[in-house]
């Protein structure tokens, strides 16, 4: 058949002839001679043999040739002849053709672009003809376009349509105003996500310079976690509040720095066993994981319980749930004594879907463990291991429900205590050890610890009128960087863990508060020594605000405040000062820090500065001295103390049967009303015949500081109409507290 191809050009073949290839090499000699150049056509029948620098030569003659042939046929357009000619161009391009409209069609897009203000238009031009034209062809007639932009109009394209106009809205930026933060900030600093700690500080530097110093703290979760909490708990609680962007978040979090949780020594023996247990219960599933296909499962569930259990669980926890898990009156109401029990007004219907995970998952261990054990004496074991790791996991979730219900009782007197009442918290502070400025190695070993407990006294101040600032205010604001670590303490720390803050200016809650620290050289730590400090911090309190007529106390469950002779003496301490003690409330044990272990860690920070100004601190006196230096710690007075000998006979000591079972104390006109659990149950009314009320109140020998005056020092509580309760515990009916004589 013939070839109709006319340029058809069959390849090299020596058998051709010499004459001819003679011919043809004369042809293109010629050429080349005619087109101005010295170049002579060499010819090889093995070019892939050939060097690198062989090569070279022919594809610069070839170039040469293939140019100066289109520049003899099109003249202007030869280099569009040569791109059409040796690119490799698309198979999508194949149908197109560079005739004179196109061309025109292409130069009006290529100047439209061109003459385009923005990005933005220019996308929108190029997304025209980007899907039906290849990058190369493109670039012939807009140079310079990038492959980056040629597909962001591609994108365009597809994603919007060809050629459409984008509508972007602009994003105000607008600055966050102190609502904003200080909402955020007292959810980082709520119960359930960081603990106070009884030592070290750290400081945080304002934009003035003036360097403040805040108590250390340890946060229970990471950053993101903490943020989506936050974020979670503004959706369901406060929805009418905008709260800050993540980013805004993070910063804060980073700036408002917290200890990193290690290992830990003196922590909550609840955590610290429940941690164990799951670690221990981890450790048995792992020794067994080659034996079963679930194994990453049920550790993957595991974690996710004791995270729970670190976490949202205490946010969960409500005075009256329809979760059987989640309601205190249900879990802490005792059935086989009707005094400490207490029916609910709701049905248990609904269910967690966490609780529920915990708990499924610690019976599947159970069962994983008896499938994939052999021997029965070892099964046994492994059993008994396990079941003690799961009493350990329910014991931590137990305490965390009790602990959260004994807060409820904090808050609520706060919540209404009125102007002539003060709430008190009282704890020991851990010894102190005498330390000189230059201390020799000799005096370093066998010390004597220095004793000292903290009372930190609150009242509410209706007399203050509040502004939109939630901060504290001090117009005697000092330049002084010392000045400032000292003087700008006015957080409540736990005391005032349900102040969550003002959202917006509204009617707020305004306390104020005094700390009294009695130190001592040499004094037992028991309930003598308490009840000489309670009746001492009352006599004073009485002197300076003779309006106070109430008192409540709180305390953790040292032996020294949870004693029968302590709750008995306080009926006396009572008639004595004329201050009348109407509650003294205990935390669940582990579960009670406070405002107390908050001022310890400020009160030894400032110790410490004062002894590397070259001072000692080796006895009482050095150490009141010490806290009163560089006018000392804000609304602090220490006091240095001796208990007076007790010339009297010994006296009978008061019991209370089970009273390690009661945390709740109420003073009522004919007995003592105690309760297991706060306000679960009628309680237990244990009458005043029955209590050795006959004992005498020791006297304290106390000095301090000539001339310190001790004034009471303002903070705020959480506004009445837009507070961030973490507990959303609303009581029913608000009624006060019962006054007795």
């Amino acid at each position: 058949m013939e070839d109709k191809d006319l340029d058809y050009q069959p390849p090299f073949d020596p058998s051709t002839g010499e004459e001819k290839l003679k011919e043809q090499i004369a042809a293109l000699n010629s050429f080349l001679s005619a087109c101005g150049s010295k170049r002579k056509v060499h010819v090889t029948t093995s070019y892939k043999d050939l060097s690198h620098r062989a090569k070279l030569r022919y594809v610069s003659i070839v170039k040469f040739i293939a140019r100066s042939a289109a520049s003899v046929l099109t003249s202007k357009d030869a280099d569009m002849l040569m791109h059409d000619s040796f690119s490799n161009i698309n198979s999508e391009d194949s149908n197109i053709v560079l005739d004179g409209n196109f061309r025109q069609l292409m130069s009006g897009v290529s100047e439209a672009y061109s003459n385009a203000e923005s990005w933005q238009s220019r996308r929108e031009i190029l997304s025209i003809v980007a899907p039906n034209i290849s990058l190369k062809l493109m670039q012939l007639f807009i140079p310079g376009l990038t492959p980056g932009r040629f597909s962001a109009a591609r994108l365009h394209a597809r994603k919007y349509g060809i050629g459409s106009k984008v509508e972007t809205t602009t994003k105000v930026v607008q600055r966050f105003d102190d609502h904003q933060i200080a909402h955020f900030v007292d959810f980082i600093v709520s119960p359930h996500v960081c603990t106070d700690l009884p030592f070290g500080e750290k400081v945080l530097k304002l934009s003035s310079g003036i360097e403040l110093s805040v108590p250390n703290t340890i946060r229970n979760m990471g950053a993101a976690r903490i943020i989506e909490q936050y974020l979670c708990y503004c959706k369901e609680m406060c929805s009418d509040f905008e709260p800050l962007g993540e980013s805004s978040l993070f910063t804060i979090l980073e700036t408002c720095k917290a200890s990193t949780r290690k290992s830990l020594q003196g922590i909550n023996y609840f955590a610290a066993e429940g941690g164990e247990a799951f670690d221990g219960i981890k450790n048995m599933i792992e020794e067994k994981a080659t034996l079963s296909s679930n194994s990453d499962r049920l550790i993957e569930n595991l974690k996710r319980a004791r995270f729970y259990l670190k976490s949202d669980y205490k946010v969960h926890v409500t005075r009256s749930s329809n979760i059987a898990d989640h309601c205190c009156i249900y879990a802490l109401s005792d059935h086989k004594k009707s005094d400490f029990a207490q029916n609910c007004e709701h049905e248990h219907d609904e269910s967690c879907t966490e609780c529920s995970n915990l708990t499924s998952t610690l019976n599947e261990i159970e069962r994983f463990i008896e499938e994939t054990e052999t021997d029965k004496q070892l099964l046994d074991r492994a059993l008994k291991k396990f079941r003690s790791y799961r009493e350990s996991i329910e014991a931590w979730k137990a305490h965390l429900l009790r602990s959260i219900n004994q807060d409820l009782c904090r808050e609520k007197l706060l919540d209404t205590l009125s102007n002539d009442e003060i709430y008190l918290n009282l704890d020991w502070a851990m010894k102190f050890l005498p330390v000189k400025s230059r201390e020799p190695q000799s005096e370093f070993f066998g010390k004597r610890g220095i004793s000292w407990h903290i009372t930190v006294v609150i009242k509410n101040d209706a007399n203050v009128v509040s502004g939109n600032n939630t901060f504290d205010t001090d117009s005697n604001v000092s330049d002084n960087s010392q000045q400032a670590n000292e003087h700008e303490m006015t957080d409540l720390s736990q005391e005032n863990e349900n102040d969550d803050s003002v959202i917006n200016g509204t009617e707020t809650k305004n306390f104020r508060y005094k700390v009294f620290v009695h130190v001592f050289d040499q004094c037992s730590q028991d309930s003598e020594t308490i009840v000489t400090i309670l009746n001492d911090v009352l006599c004073r309190i009485k002197e300076t605000d003779p309006q106070i007529k109430s008192a409540f106390i709180r305390s953790d469950n040292a032996g020294c405040y949870h004693s029968a002779n302590t709750l008995v003496a306080a009926k006396q301490i009572s008639e004595k000062t004329g201050i009348n003690i109407r509650r003294i409330d205990f935390g669940d044990p582990q579960g009670c820090k406070g405002p107390c272990d908050r001022y310890a860690a400020v009160i030894k920070s400032h110790e410490r500065r004062y002894m590397n100004e070259n001072h000692n601190v080796t006895n009482a006196s050095e150490f009141v001295e010490a806290c009163h230096s560089h006018k000392g710690v804000k609304g602090v007075l220490a006091l240095n103390c001796q208990v007076a000998n007790n010339t009297r006979k010994k006296e009978t000591k008061c019991k209370i049967k089970q009273i390690t079972d009661y945390f709740n104390f109420e003073y009522l006109r004919n007995g003592l009303l105690v309760h297991r659990s706060w306000n679960v149950g009628s309680g237990l009314l244990i009458p005043w015949s029955q209590l050795n009320r006959n004992r005498s109140i020791v006297d304290l020998i106390s000095k301090g500081i000539e001339g310190f005056v001790h004034e009471w020092v303002q903070t705020k509580e959480q506004s009445v109409d837009q507070s961030m309760v973490v507990d959303d515990f609303v009581e029913q009916e608000e009624t006060s507290w019962p006054n007795q004589d």
